[in-house]
């Protein structure tokens, strides 16, 4: 297993005694992607693992990265899987609330939720989460861009 794996693997699992020790190593880490092209940061992200977001972002992660397939950000991640602990942290930190321009945009995919849509296709977070992220991101001025068309 290279160190990019391994470290993407303690993202997930929320190792970070593991993570600390590889970035001490490796400062570079702190930015790798998996093979399929998305960030440490999402991958911490869509594992719920907040603490390890906030390790990532102290050591210098670009909260903007995007994945290469669904070209989103880990705000547009922690909006559709409903991780408002994580939402609420990256927009303290400064992200883009429109996620970059995503489309769709992580208002529109908590939205969706809030709509009922990601349920269907399944997106594990609450309708309560998905709620306080639209709060969280309307308070911001976040746009909405793009929808999921309903089945």
């Amino acid at each position: 297993m290279n160190n990019s794996n391994a470290f993407i693997d303690a993202c997930k699992a929320g190792d970070a005694g593991a993570l600390e020790q590889m970035l001490e190593a490796e400062p570079s880490l702190v930015n790798c992607r998996s093979d399929d092209e998305m960030p440490a940061i999402i991958h911490a992200t869509c594992a719920n693992q907040i603490a390890v977001v906030e390790l990532l972002l102290a050591r210098g992660a670009d909260i903007e990265a995007k994945d290469a397939f669904y070209k989103g950000t880990a705000l547009g991640f922690a909006a559709w899987h409903g991780w408002a602990d994580i939402a609420e942290l990256l927009v303290e930190r400064g992200c883009d609330v429109d996620g970059m321009d995503e489309d769709p945009s992580p208002l529109a995919l908590a939205l969706d939720d809030v709509d009922g849509k990601l349920a269907e296709e399944g997106s594990p977070g609450t309708t309560e989460g998905h709620a306080a992220i639209v709060a969280l991101l309307e308070r911001r001025g976040a746009k909405v861009l793009g929808r999921i068309e309903a089945q």
